[in-house]
């Protein structure tokens, strides 16, 4: 054992100083060799251990991995945390100034070519103009309809849109918003969204029911 100690105290003596450990005393035979005076910057330790310089690397590694790992999971949560903030428009029924208003949140995407480029304001864009094309009186029937809770048959719906386009209703549009994503990974921004549109209808909701009855 004595032997040991001493081929240790040796090696560590040829270390740089900035290698050098702090070490806790112990065994009488270290302290008869090697008194506490010496002028080195540390103390001797029964059974010690070296470290290989392959070990330090291999624990770096170790920790960048853990690390990385961290990083994926704290990016995740947030990731599902961001997509869960998406709320959609209602379609719904309001009276404003005295009148009855509908609201519609009208859903598109952008165009392919958008979506291939990568760019936001492109996405943004034709997302919103296709909103605008849904939004026209001859298409906005079936959010009429499915508002009021009513069933129409495909032709019944084809009469109603005749019937609604004569009237040359002009939705309004508030705001958009870009459409939700599964992850933080998911979707880019806007190449999905969601436009919020107001119109009202001639004779008010009334009105509409009317127009439904006509055509059934």
């Amino acid at each position: 054992m004595a032997f040991v100690y001493s081929l240790f105290y040796d090696q560590v003596l040829a270390c740089p100083k900035s290698m050098h450990v702090d070490i806790i005393e112990s065994d009488s035979f270290i302290e008869k060799k090697y008194p506490k005076n010496t002028e080195t910057d540390f103390k001797i330790i029964k059974n010690p251990r070296s470290i290989s310089q392959e070990s330090i690397d291999f624990l770096l590694v170790m920790l960048q991995t853990l690390r990385m790992y961290v990083l994926i999971i704290i990016i995740s949560f947030f990731g599902f945390s961001c997509a869960s903030t998406f709320v959609p428009y209602s379609n719904e029924w309001k009276v404003k100034d005295g009148a009855d208003t509908f609201y519609a949140g009208i859903f598109s995407e952008a165009s392919e070519k958008s979506i291939l480029t990568g760019s936001v304001s492109m996405k943004q864009r034709t997302c919103i103009d296709a909103t605008k094309a849904i939004s026209t009186s001859s298409k906005i029937s079936k959010y009429l309809v499915d508002a009021e809770k009513q069933s129409l048959t495909e032709s019944e719906l084809t009469e109603l849109r005749k019937l609604i386009g004569n009237y040359r209703i002009t939705p309004v549009l508030l705001e958009c918003q870009p459409g939700p994503k599964d992850s933080f990974f998911g979707g880019s921004d806007w190449a999905s969204c969601q436009c919020l549109y107001s119109f009202t209808y001639p004779g008010g909701r009334q009105s509409l029911q009317n127009d439904i009855m006509k055509v059934k």
